[in-house]
């Protein structure tokens, strides 16, 4: 992640030639849809050690034993851990959504007839 976005903030910093924008678009594009398609393998991780934390801490509840604790325990914190990267992942999401429209912003306007499409 940190390395694409730091290739995209040095082409968003040099005057690029207009042909190479619609390039970088793509690549970025392509680089994101990537990029969510983790975010949601990540939510979905993030989930389903969330609820194994809680079913084993209600198992921990009803039937008290030192194994039972020590599993939720450990769940509580994987699922600690996985909140720190998922936040960091959202994050990063974000800031690329806004290269995104930077990125648009530097794209040659194009015409279509009377209409301007961007």
């Amino acid at each position: 992640m940190r390395d694409h976005e730091r290739r995209v903030r040095a082409a968003l910093a040099c005057a690029a030639a207009d042909d190479a924008w619609p390039e970088l678009r793509a690549l970025h594009q392509s680089r994101l849809t990537y990029l969510q398609h983790e975010r949601l393998a990540h939510l979905h991780v993030t989930l389903a050690v969330g609820l194994y934390a809680l079913l084993f801490f209600i198992a921990a509840l009803f039937a008290p034993t030192a194994l039972l604790w020590t599993v939720t325990a450990l769940f509580v914190v994987l699922e600690g851990a996985y909140l720190v990267h998922y936040y960091r992942l959202e994050n990063g999401v974000q800031r690329w959504y806004r290269l995104a429209d930077e990125i648009a912003g530097r794209l040659p306007p194009r015409t279509s007839g009377t209409q301007l499409v961007v």
